[in-house]
């Protein structure tokens, strides 16, 4: 990886990677990361994509592999999978490879909750059988119900990546653990409800600075989220 290590000073690039997955994990859930891109100004969409974005940051599909690499399971909103087309998740042999040596399941799971029980059609990656999937729909689709029978099953990190409704949701009853933020060097000039938590959060939240990384002019950051829960 061509990224650059801004901060923390001292500490390599393999080193910072190798932190992604923690020690500890709560009890009652997963350890909750998510993954987001924004623009200068706040923007997370072009044309309904988050990609067009990551396109303007070179690290992003870097940190983008890296991070659904190090997770047990991915969970992403209904309209993202649609309209982002998901495929499997871990899409090269060799990728699937590396988890394995590392201890985890070749694959990770599809994460879908859908409170109305509408799942989108024509997704590639609900369409393919190699690819492991656990979807909750109506009461069970309630996070903090999906999530302790995730961890009940052995999911100890889930990535989250989005959209903005799922995320600003997940923030707003404090399940998410790390965030993963790449501001990419341009402005997107979107509408106020395509910001980062999908419009304004019920009340400020204190996060901390992890770690900060450069490359072609992206800044990339993981920030902890200041809230602490039972541990095991």
């Amino acid at each position: 990886m061509d990224l650059r290590v801004l901060h923390p000073a001292g500490v390599s690039l393999d080193e910072l990677v190798g932190a992604i997955r923690p020690v500890h994990v709560p009890a009652d859930r997963p350890y909750v990361i998510a993954n987001m891109v924004t623009t200068l100004d706040g923007t997370i969409a072009v044309d309904g994509e988050s990609g067009t974005i990551g396109r303007h940051a070179p690290g992003d599909r870097t940190l983008f592999r890296v991070l659904r690499d190090a997770s047990d399971a991915v969970l992403a909103g209904t309209g993202t999978i649609a309209a982002e087309g998901y495929r499997r998740l871990i899409a090269t042999p060799e990728r699937r490879a590396a988890r394995a040596a590392a201890g985890l399941e070749e694959d990770a799971v599809a994460v879908v909750l859908s409170r109305s029980g509408r799942i989108p059609e024509g997704v590639p990656m609900l369409d393919d059988p190699a690819q492991p999937v656990r979807t909750f729909v109506g009461e069970e689709a309630d996070p903090v119900r999906a999530f302790a029978e995730l961890r009940a099953e052995g999911i100890r990190v889930l990535l989250c990546e989005g959209g903005p409704s799922l995320l600003g949701d997940l923030v707003r009853r404090d399940l998410i653990d790390d965030l993963y933020l790449t501001i990419a060097p341009v402005l997107g000039g979107g509408a106020p409800e395509r910001t980062l938590l999908g419009g304004t959060p019920d009340h400020p939240r204190t996060v901390e600075l992890r770690w900060l990384l450069e490359q072609g002019g992206g800044l990339h950051a993981r920030y902890a989220m200041l809230a602490a829960g039972p541990q095991s």
